[in-house]
């Protein structure tokens, strides 16, 4: 910009380049992943899939870990994504490749992901409280002692837990 042009207010990194919708990539490669510590990586992977689906992604991928890889093969058996595969980058840094579902119309399958327990406010609950299912649809995911379980599989096993976070 030359100092006689006056500042209009419009940028050319914002959302829009004349008019049209940019196409973002969720791929690792496009994130600022240095010096961004992660504080909550379960909190990290529901906002990261449920950003991509509003936003219409086909695919989103996250750094991996052992605890995403389960939280994410239970989304999978419960029917709320299409697929997954765990795969590594150049830099030989695990990754999940996570493809989102869509029902007809492009109509989000996943409709919300919400973090119930979190490292400043955990939350435990005993198998009895799994009796009534919440909202209907809505699956919660307990961490417990026999593994990561849904919260029909933690009442028949009758086993509590900590409830991680509620998916439908």
């Amino acid at each position: 910009m030359d100092a006689a042009e006056p500042f209009t207010g419009i940028s050319d990194s914002a959302g829009f380049v004349s008019g049209k919708r940019l196409i973002r990539d969720s791929s690792l490669e496009s994130r600022k992943l240095a010096g961004e510590p992660m504080t909550d990586p379960i909190s990290d992977l529901l906002t990261a899939i449920r950003n991509a689906s509003g936003r219409l992604f086909e695919k989103v991928d996250v750094p991996s870990s052992r605890m995403k890889v389960a939280v994410i093969r239970i989304m999978k058996a419960e029917g709320l994504i299409a697929n997954y595969k765990v795969m590594e980058d150049a830099k030989k840094h695990p990754f999940i490749r996570i493809y989102l579902k869509y029902a007809s119309g492009k109509q989000q399958v996943l409709v919300t992901a919400r973090r119930m327990s979190r490292p400043g406010l955990r939350v435990y609950r005993p198998y009895t409280a799994f009796a009534k299912r919440g909202e209907a649809g809505a699956i919660m995911i307990i961490s417990t002692s026999k593994g990561l379980l849904t919260d029909r599989q933690a009442f028949q096993a009758k086993v509590g837990g900590e409830v991680l976070c509620e998916v439908s």
